[in-house]
């Protein structure tokens, strides 16, 4: 009876995801890690690289994450479009192909001593990776509206996952290369490039195409409203303006939520080295306190996503930006190691749910045919932010104190308070402003 009953489920979508449909989620879920993976070791490697390379990381270290990060910036918004324009498979696969040769190309580099290779190695990088880790796409494309935070709840906790996995797992590979007598910085890059190299085997075997999925949703769950989606043949020729886009008050909010958010977040994370540094605590407990907050991410994205689909995404967001305006005032405040960290991992929860329910909203908002280039600009906002957001609290801190980071932070959750509050949701994943007719753009 219950294996009946199951059967029935599935045929409907109601309980779980159809088996064709769960595989490609399971495919995309590792992917995701694996491609986060292989990124994260620019922030454990590079400077040291750098070093190994020129004899100092002082000005060549702090440009090797603008290379790289340039690099992702500037794929985004062709990547988004080719996407919409040719599927996600073919993108996605270039992308994790491109990673994998950036990381060998980097690792000859250092065996050889060229730094030009090292360079461009890191802007192929930046390129392959920037283009990757727009997989999480995929999470809204197979899910209908109804459902479709839990989908992309599941991405974020892959990419947290590698997040946190990430920096670990390269130092796992350099302790072991030191035993081993050879070289803990150049073998990682190598180790680490066997781990995308799966990713892109992932992708390969990845049907069917989850853009036709999206365009086709009612055939995977015939029962769910939400599912209805345009059909292909009669979509519009081409996406939407960017103009046209930026139009949509739910893209601007989303947009600019996350600008807060991720400021606040690169506003006091990176600069808690140097504050328990100077409060003398070891490095390995500050290591500990900047991974508490992709610890947060893990334990809550998965729950988030299911959340935002029985409460509303305007009602979570609107938790999210509580907790981060507490999280983010008391931080700069107290002087406990573990109260801090618990602040982090709890900022950490605040910041995948605004990070979940802003790429909804988004999904929400547009048609299958324009989600790429639409969450390119979100992914084009949160990189701007990590370039622009370090330095701007390194330069307050140091004029002002770390104290003064308290209205930083709640000045930004004030904005993203105030973006929210002029959403206007009027159901689940339905908004109502101009240009969006049932959780869909017009053209």
């Amino acid at each position: 009876m219950r294996l009946k009953l199951l059967k029935n489920r599935l045929r409907s979508g109601q309980a779980v995801l159809p088996p064709i449909l769960a595989g490609i989620l399971q495919r995309v879920a590792i992917f995701q890690v694996c491609i986060t993976i292989g990124f994260e070791i620019v922030l454990v490697l590079g400077a040291l690289s750098a070093q190994k390379l020129t004899g100092s990381d002082r000005i060549f270290g702090m440009a090797t994450t603008t290379i790289f990060a340039t690099g992702q910036l500037v794929i985004a918004l062709p990547v988004g479009k080719w996407m919409d324009k040719y599927g996600r498979r073919s993108i996605l696969l270039i992308g994790s192909l491109a990673e994998t040769v950036a990381l060998v190309m980097i690792g000859i580099a250092l065996l050889a001593d060229w730094p030009i290779w090292f360079s461009l190695g890191l802007v192929a990088l930046g390129l392959g990776s920037g283009a990757a880790q727009m997989a999480y796409l995929i999470g809204g494309d197979v899910f209908p509206s109804s459902r479709r935070a839990e989908g992309l709840g599941i991405m974020t906790t892959s990419i947290a996952i590698g997040i946190v996995g990430g920096p670990y797992l390269v130092g796992l590979i350099s302790d072991l290369a030191t035993t081993l007598r050879i070289d803990p910085v150049i073998t990682p890059w190598f180790s680490i490039s066997a781990v995308t190299a799966i990713a892109s085997w992932l992708m390969y075997g990845l049907h069917p195409e989850p853009l036709e999925v999206a365009r086709n949703l009612h055939a995977y769950f015939p029962s769910d409203p939400g599912s209805i989606e345009v059909p292909a043949e009669d979509e519009p020729s081409s996406s939407h303006s960017l103009r046209d886009l930026l139009g949509y008050y739910p893209i601007i909010a989303s947009v600019g939520i996350m600008i807060c958010f991720q400021g606040v977040r690169l506003s006091l994370v990176p600069l808690l080295t140097y504050i328990l540094h100077a409060r003398n605590y070891s490095l390995s407990s500050s290591s500990l306190m900047v991974a508490a907050m992709g610890l947060g991410m893990v334990l809550a994205s998965s729950l988030v996503g299911t959340i935002g689909d029985r409460w509303g995404r305007k009602k979570l967001l609107l938790l999210a930006i509580l907790v981060g305006a507490i999280c983010a005032a008391l931080l700069p405040l107290v002087s406990s190691f573990v109260i801090m960290f618990l602040l982090l991992l709890t900022l950490g929860m605040g910041y995948s749910s605004a990070l979940t329910m802003t790429r909804v909203i988004i999904t929400d908002a547009t048609g299958s045919h324009e989600h790429g280039t639409a969450m390119a600009l979100h992914s084009i906002a949160m990189g701007i932010a990590v370039v622009v957001f370090p330095t701007i609290s390194s330069y307050t801190v140091s004029l002002s104190g770390w104290s003064t980071m308290t209205w930083v932070g709640i000045g930004l959750m004030s904005l993203a308070l105030l973006l929210t509050l002029f959403l206007r949701e009027i159901g689940i994943g339905k908004w109502d402003h101009p240009g969006m007719n049932d959780g869909r753009t017009t053209g």
